[in-house]
């Protein structure tokens, strides 16, 4: 599985600050099957390994995690159901590990990966139900598979379906379909890359439980799948085959959710929150769902990670919060004590990243 790179880090800005020079990893909350990379279940954040060299992470509704460092090595660690490692096995693993591959980009959904190669073509492993791999089939891979030779800018592995941008900006989704999920304007599932729609402003896709989201390059966000609780954000609790775009702004920057609520940042760094919230994972002070976009607390956030049924922020002071479901101390405020507005995590200023999952975290400082 040697093929993947790292992708240059973008030009600092206040949302992307400059990677910083020395970066440590760390994780905290429920460590089923090693997902934390080390020790056990905790219910604050600590560091794992020694290394100062970490670039970027991923970890999903699962129980395994990634990691590359600046040197471009890809680590993977947790659990390793249906081959989700891609290490031509099926046995966790319990620290992050290398076996000489390098990586660019990598997004780990429940139990199946999607990785670009050096040159932007698309690869994935682990489970392949309803073909969200995308090789044309629905058996599972425990190494890397070429998908697709075209060159992707953005790819995400949901819970059993995937979402990507191709370079020129179509957006394509593959997978199971059921819950319109999609996009296709029909719920039959997909083991392919299909385009959605013929737009090509598309500059992110997040593939989540059931349902997906995506930005377009004029800052409107949209939606579509499974819509129970009202995560498409559109005002009903209607499900939809179809991209719907989620009320009328053009501001937003980012978009995130693991399961069954969403998080979203827009341009001046206000946050806002919607869908599922009866552990306070929307952070409004409420445990009521919510099906339209709602703002959360000021405008100062850089990045948010929606978890299952918890959100982490970093605001731009590189001060982290969490809030929602904590049974597991997945919020890492010391307590397992679910929490419905933002809470700070300690007193650190240099939290760089964060990624948050099934009922952990893993996150980066420097």
């Amino acid at each position: 599985m040697g093929f993947m790179r790292r992708v240059p880090a973008p030009t600092p800005t206040p949302s992307h600050p400059s990677e910083p020079s020395s970066v440590t990893l760390w994780s905290w909350g429920l460590n089923s099957n090693n997902v934390l990379g080390s020790g056990s279940t905790r219910s604050s954040p600590v560091q794992v390994g020694a290394s100062t060299n970490w670039s970027t992470i991923s970890t999903g509704n699962g129980d395994n995690g990634f990691a590359i460092s600046k040197t471009g090595a890809l680590y993977y660690w947790g659990g390793n159901a249906s081959g989700s490692l891609g290490n031509n096995s099926v046995a966790s693993v319990s620290s992050p590990t290398n076996n000489s591959v390098y990586g660019n980009l990598v997004s780990a959904g429940g139990t199946h990966t999607l990785g670009l190669a050096t040159d932007n073509a698309l690869y994935s492993w682990g489970a392949n139900g309803g073909g969200r791999l995308g090789d044309n089939s629905t058996t599972n891979k425990s190494n890397a598979v070429l998908i697709s030779s075209s060159t992707w800018t953005s790819i995400s592995a949901g819970s059993d379906h995937s979402v990507g941008v191709r370079t020129n900006g179509t957006l394509w989704t593959w997978g199971t379909g059921t819950a319109g999920q999609l996009g296709l304007d029909a719920t039959a599932s997909k083991s392919s890359p299909t385009q959605v729609g013929t737009d090509t402003n598309w500059v992110k896709a997040v593939a989540s439980a059931s349902f997906s989201l995506a930005l377009k390059s004029n800052g409107t966000l949209w939606a579509w799948g499974n819509n129970t609780y009202g995560q498409l954000g559109d005002g009903t609790v209607t499900a939809k085959s179809s991209p719907t775009q989620v009320g009328v702004g053009t501001a937003w920057s980012n978009v995130s959710s693991c399961n069954r609520h969403v998080v979203g940042v827009q341009t001046n760094g206000s946050m806002w929150a919607w869908g599922y919230n009866g552990t306070g994972c929307l952070g409004n002070r409420d445990v009521n769902n919510i099906s339209t976009p709602v703002q959360v607390s000021d405008n100062d956030w850089r990045e948010i990670t929606a978890g299952s049924d918890f959100t982490v922020g970093i605001k731009f002071n590189g001060t982290l919060w969490a809030w929602g479901s904590n049974g597991a101390g997945q919020i890492g405020d010391s307590t397992i004590i679910d929490k419905s507005s933002p809470v700070q995590i300690g007193a650190a200023t240099n939290w760089y990243k964060a990624v948050a999952g099934s009922s952990h975290v893993i996150a980066l400082r420097g």
